[in-house]
């Protein structure tokens, strides 16, 4: 039986291009131009005029380029000859890429005085086949004046800094200006906040107000340029933040407006002790160290961190703190905060110091930091009120035991919302360098997330925000969002942060509900959130208003009335927040008290100090300003025994960067 071979199949090669045999190559020129005696004339894609060529089956050609009259000058590259540059003929070999590169630029430069038509010509060669194409160029008239050039101001990039009240020298030729068609420049160097400018007066440009915020200039570019070779900035006193300084260059009719920072950095002021003369003490005799009656008290008498480590140690003798029980609940939870906390937001900056603020809030929410006004788009924030707050009075409220958070959002900030890495990226390196300037903050308040487009989808960029915020200042650091509403997108947010472990605590601001001042409304929003969420309440804050000269907002009474009925409902709820627009600090303060000691009681209290070393040579206290204070305010010093001769108790405090160290010195007899 005979075997058929299996059928195969020829292998399919790929069609040749349909190339004609030697296809010649092909030009484009632009159709006839105009131009201007003894102007030279460009021929560029981004003029809409450039010459082109193109062969499918060459890959080196040569061009020859011809004009009637004058000279004509194509562009070298790396990959062209070039025979014959700036002349009536020019000849350009290399690929076809190349050659196009070349020819991208060109420019014409007519006769002197010359004024009629002159033709350009294209010819291509592949080898084989030359292809020529011409145009004609009409010149006539005199070219019109350019439009007038505004000046430009050039500082350089980068970030800049300064220690606390000292003065910053830019480098030379960091900040000029440039006027292209002007000799004699108008430039005003003006401080928006937080310090003076000082600039060169050897230059010969004429200056007025050297040495305050706003410095003008006026001269030659050089004599300006001159000026400001020698720009320094000095902070004024006690200042410390982002100080803003614009710059503004006129030529007469144009100019040109740019903004520049310089970060002045917090102060590095140490604690400073009070420690009292020396004395006497009988041998084998505790000497009570307290300031009544015996007006022999140990203290801390400033400090400008709020943490601190505060050492008594006795070289022949030992010490001991005499301290009453802590109130009950007044330990800090795990989150460092209070069991029961009550919240200020203070938004009054006038008159107002922080320091003026009572010392019944636990968290003061600083107002605001608003959009920077680089777009709605850009995420970046900056301080809507130039020059506060002042670092030092920040640091004061920190030691006293009390937290400050910066707030973001709210009207100023326009109902922002973050939907993209580079928006958070943009909020990080703005905010970053204000919480470092203020020497540090306890946490973040988000109000940001108000009025989101329906359907934004919210969460995300709010974790990395959280996220990057805690990996710099440590895991304690607050992250408490703020809102008046409870869509979806809202929900979204809340479970995100939740989920990640980065939500602190949370506030729905009954204030903006029509019915707020009814218990039942209040009650009724609270247990709707507080379900939908599944947020235990001991993360929770009720929201309420309160101005003291406005009727809309919440009395003392209504405002304990809806605390109440709340507590019922959730007995865990962590505390309130007032919020207020009132800057009659005293009243606001009232309120605060009244409000804390009828209601939240000793567990919105701030822990003891941790003490250790009791009744040995070193006794060792860690806490606040005041919770050190309290713990030293009265204390034993007891003689080893049969003891006699000199001895000295030292006082050493730490705020963990610098330290202050005094003796007592002591004669046991």
């Amino acid at each position: 039986m005979s075997r058929r071979p299996f059928a195969t199949s020829p292998i399919k090669k790929a069609p040749k291009p349909n190339y004609p045999e030697n296809a010649p190559p092909t030009n484009t020129v632009p159709s006839g131009q105009t131009s201007y005696v003894n102007a030279t004339k460009y021929f560029s894609a981004s003029g809409g005029n450039q010459l082109l060529l193109d062969d499918v089956d060459t890959p080196l050609v040569t061009a020859t380029l011809i004009t009637t009259n004058g000279k004509l000058t194509v562009i070298p590259n790396p990959g062209v000859i070039i025979t014959n540059n700036t002349s009536l003929k020019v000849m350009v070999i290399g690929s076809v890429e190349n050659v196009n590169r070349a020819l991208n630029g060109m420019y014409l430069q007519p006769p002197t005085s010359f004024s009629s038509t002159l033709t350009i010509t294209l010819r291509t060669s592949d080898g084989k086949n030359v292809q020529a194409n011409s145009f004609t160029v009409v010149i006539s008239g005199t070219a019109p004046p350019p439009p007038p050039q505004a000046p430009i101001n050039y500082v350089a990039p980068g970030t800049r800094s300064t220690p606390y009240e000292t003065s910053y020298t830019f480098p030379a030729n960091s900040v000029s200006v440039y006027d292209a068609d002007t000799a004699n420049v108008n430039v005003t160097v003006n401080v928006v906040n937080g310090g003076r400018v000082n600039i060169n007066l050897t230059s010969g440009a004429v200056t007025t107000g050297n040495g305050s915020p706003t410095v003008t200039i006026s001269g030659t570019q050089a004599q300006v340029n001159g000026a400001l070779a020698g720009l320094v900035f000095t902070p004024h006193a006690t200042f410390s933040g982002i100080a803003k300084i614009d710059l503004t260059t006129s030529d007469g009719a144009l100019t040109d407006v740019d903004s520049f920072t310089i970060t002045v950095d917090s102060p590095q002021f140490g604690p400073i002790n009070a420690v009292p003369a020396g004395t006497n003490v009988n041998r084998n005799t505790p000497l009570r160290l307290r300031s009544y009656p015996d007006n022999t008290e140990f203290r801390v008498a400033t400090a400008y961190k709020p943490t601190l480590e505060t050492r008594i140690k006795a070289f022949n003798g030992t010490i001991d703190a005499v301290v009453s029980a802590p109130p009950s609940g007044s330990g800090l939870l795990s989150d460092g905060f209070p069991a029961k906390v009550l919240v200020g937001h203070w938004p009054g900056w006038g008159t107002q110091n922080v320091k003026d603020i009572s010392m019944s809030y636990n968290i003061i929410t600083l107002c605001c930091m608003a959009n920077s006004g680089d777009g709605l788009d850009n995420g970046s924030v900056t301080w809507a009120y130039p020059g506060w707050p002042l670092a030092l009075d920040v640091q004061t409220v920190r030691t006293r035991g009390q937290k400050v958070f910066l707030t973001i959002g709210g009207g100023t900030h326009n109902r922002f919302w973050y939907t993209t890495r580079q928006q958070s990226t943009n909020l990080l390196n703005s905010i970053i360098p204000f919480i470092n300037s203020l020497g540090g903050v306890d946490g973040i308040d988000f109000w940001c997330f108000d009025g989101s487009t329906p359907g934004t989808v919210l969460g995300t960029e709010a974790v990395y925000i959280a996220q990057q915020l805690k990996a710099t200042y440590g895991a304690n650091f607050a992250i408490m969002l703020s809102f008046h509403n409870w869509p979806a997108e809202m929900k979204n947010l809340v479970a995100a942060l939740n989920n990640a472990n980065c939500l602190t605590m949370m506030q729905c601001k009954y204030t903006d509900y029509a019915g707020y001042k009814n218990v039942g409304a209040v009650l009724s929003t609270y247990t709707t959130i507080s379900n939908e969420s599944s947020i235990p309440g001991v993360r929770h804050l009720a929201g309420f208003g309160y101005n003291y000269d406005d009727t809309v907002n919440l009395t003392l009474a209504e405002a304990q009335r809806e605390w109440d009925s709340l507590v019922t409902f959730q007995p865990s709820v962590r505390g309130m927040s007032c919020y207020t627009t009132a800057t009659d600090a005293a009243n606001y303060g009232t309120f605060s008290s009244n409000m804390k000691n009828g209601k939240l009681g000793n567990a919105s209290n701030p822990g003891n100090a941790a003490i250790t070393g009791q009744n040995t040579k070193e006794l060792v206290v860690v806490g606040n300003l005041s919770q050190v204070n309290s713990a030293i305010a009265w204390m034993n010093y007891t003689p080893d025994p049969a003891y006699f001769g000199t001895d000295s108790i030292t006082m050493t405090t730490s705020d963990g960067t610098l330290s202050d160290v005094d003796v007592m010195p002591l004669n046991v007899l």
